[in-house]
């Protein structure tokens, strides 16, 4: 028997309190959070859906139910679980900032689970002890720049991140007495300290300027080795902002286009493409993140920069680079394409790719980019697809080419070990398996696709599990959703319903990235995907909640429906509208059998 995690112990023993006192889930979340809404994360516990809240989240639980640490404790060591040394630490010597970090998170996410929430602790936690041990390690050389470091310390643990800033900007002053290259060199690390603190704070403006004034310090000196520490931030910023909340996109892009109009590197062709090359890859991850107005101008930044990356040269770590902006070039292309269902950009992408991919399989080199190749050019062949007529003659032989594209994504990523382009592969795969079982005429080879593709899916997510990209397993769940469905349909009553209750527990835990207020056009999507499911389950043989399901399904709608019409789709609101007349029928038809 498997070992109940920490979790669900904690969740089992609130139950057994709450049952025991007489509360009601909503009672409960009242006499605890003074707060109805929040009976969610009872429920969240009480059905182990949160495998290791921390101990501190469920403080509000513990004491309104009279829990004994003893009680908590004994739940820790029956489930095996270990501490999050760097949340504990935090909670011991910061706990003012932890506490305000996640008020701010759950003012800003109101929907969110108790998972994410301690998911988002943690990742706080661990940057908050990062900065101070950076803080910690400065090498300052007089009483008073030392006491004023010990300062800023206690601020941050105390989320105070205006005294930080002023007591770090004290501390640089004083350091500008010294104008020596050492000293400017210290002044710097305190300034990008400065800079790290507004991130933390989500203060993406000061941030940038702190960084940019970080690396400037240099410039009297040595203009190079501004630009040095100008492109070092960006890439680490780069990194951080593919798995954390902080603004850490913007940042990076302000200090890239800084060094381009540095003096120093105007001679060095090769560093300027590889700098457009990087803005292309900030601004196209950007734009995924961004409201639908703003992203088109983000993607237009980054295929112009993609354009300007494409530079030829002979050497090997030259060919590296241009096949690099290739794939950017053509990913920024495919996004171009979509985002404005531009055939003709769609069109490029895939040619641009077809050519790239020649060259590394003649080549022989660069595995691990040949897999990029193969996954974008699969992608582009699926968009492609959407574009045309259902079901044309041209379709089938795309279908063939993009699936040979990802297996050799695949392939090539396993030889090149590279999980995340691994992992989107094999999500693509599962969604052009998907898309072949929908087009199948034979009713059990396209059963068979359904599951090699759900296969695939699950594969995909166990990959982005682990390097934390949250909204691409958001992207899998909807299309599970999606998927689970299909299977159901071609499904006797019983094995139907299995399928559709994984389809609807997928759609949800998509929505749990996808919101309304973040992705308005995904989040309808999705709901038209839930109330497809649920109105097929009413017409399930025998089913008795037919009328429910039909009542949902057009509460699910009506929700699609107002949110497509606030961004002006035409044809989704005619879907919505047309689905709804039909299930306003059946409707009637149900509640007179009912009745």
């Amino acid at each position: 028997m498997a070992q109940q995690s920490f979790g669900e112990a904690v969740g089992e023993l609130i139950k057994r309190k709450r049952i025991a006192q007489g509360l009601t889930q909503l009672q409960l979340a009242e006499d605890a959070y003074g707060d109805p809404s929040r009976v969610r994360r009872i429920v969240e516990l009480e059905t182990g859906q949160t495998r290791r809240p921390h101990p501190k989240t469920i403080d509000p639980l513990v004491s309104a139910l009279g829990i004994a640490e003893a009680e908590i404790e004994a739940c820790a060591i029956s489930s095996g679980s270990q501490p999050d040394p760097d949340l504990d630490r935090a909670y011991r010597e910061a706990r003012n900032l932890i506490d305000a970090i996640a008020a701010q998170f759950e003012h800003s996410h109101p929907e969110a689970t108790l998972a994410e929430l301690d998911d988002f602790l943690r990742a706080k936690a661990t940057e908050w002890r990062r900065l101070r041990t950076r803080i910690d390690e400065i090498e300052l050389p007089t009483g008073k720049i030392s006491n004023l470091r010990t300062s800023a310390i206690n601020a941050l643990a105390n989320g105070l991140f205006d005294e930080v800033d002023m007591l770090l900007a004290e501390a640089e002053d004083l350091q500008q007495s010294e104008r020596t290259l050492k000293e400017v060199r210290r002044q710097s690390e305190i300034r990008v300290l400065r800079g790290e603190a507004s991130l933390l704070n989500n203060d993406a403006i000061s941030a940038t300027k702190h960084m940019l004034q970080a690396a400037e310090f240099f410039l009297p000196f040595d203009e190079s080795k501004m630009v040095e520490i100008l492109d070092a931030l960006a890439g680490e910023l780069y990194e951080t902002g593919k798995t954390t909340f902080l603004p850490s996109y913007q940042v990076a892009a302000a200090l890239l286009e800084r060094t381009l109009i540095s003096s120093s590197i105007q001679d060095d062709q090769a560093f300027i493409a590889k700098t457009h090359y990087r803005l292309s890859l900030i601004y196209r991850s950007s734009s995924e993140l961004a409201e639908p107005a703003e992203a088109e101008a983000l993607l237009d930044k980054a295929l112009s920069h993609a354009r300007l990356s494409v530079r030829e040269d002979d050497s090997e770590s030259g060919r590296f680079d241009l096949a690099s902006a290739r794939i950017s070039l053509s990913n920024c292309l495919f996004q171009s394409g979509k985002q404005g269902q531009d055939p003709a950009l769609i069109d490029e992408a895939i040619s641009t790719l077809r050519g790239l991919i020649r060259d590394l399989t003649a080549a022989h080199e660069f595995p691990e980019l040949l897999a990029h190749a193969c996954n974008s050019l699969g992608g582009a062949l699926l968009r492609k697809i959407s574009l045309l007529d259902a079901k044309t003659p041209e379709e089938s032989s795309i279908l063939e080419e993009g699936l040979e594209a990802f297996r050799r994504a695949v392939a090539a990523a396993e030889s090149g070990i590279g999980l995340d382009v691994w992992g989107a592969a094999q999500a693509n795969l599962g969604r052009i398996l998907a898309r072949q079982a929908k087009r199948s005429a034979d009713g059990a080879k396209a059963h068979f696709l359904r599951i090699q593709s759900a296969a695939a899916f699950m594969s995909a997510m166990e990959a982005h599990q682990f390097l934390s990209y949250v909204f691409h397993i958001a992207e899998i769940q909807k299309d599970l959703g999606d998927l689970f469905t299909e299977q159901a349909m071609g499904l006797r009553p019983d094995d139907a319903e299995v399928y559709l209750v994984r389809a609807l527990n997928a759609y949800e835990a998509a929505c749990r990235s996808f919101t309304v207020e973040r992705n308005p056009e995904i989040w309808a999507q999705i709901q038209v995907g839930m109330a497809r499911a649920v109105s097929f389950h009413s017409q399930l043989e025998g089913v008795e909640t037919a009328v429910d399901d039909l009542e949902k399904a057009l509460a699910l709608l009506s929700g699609a429906q107002g949110c497509f019409e606030a961004l002006n789709h035409a044809k989704e609101v005619a879907y919505c509208r047309d689905s709804a007349g039909l299930l306003r029928d059946a409707l009637r038809k149900a509640r007179t059998t009912r009745s």
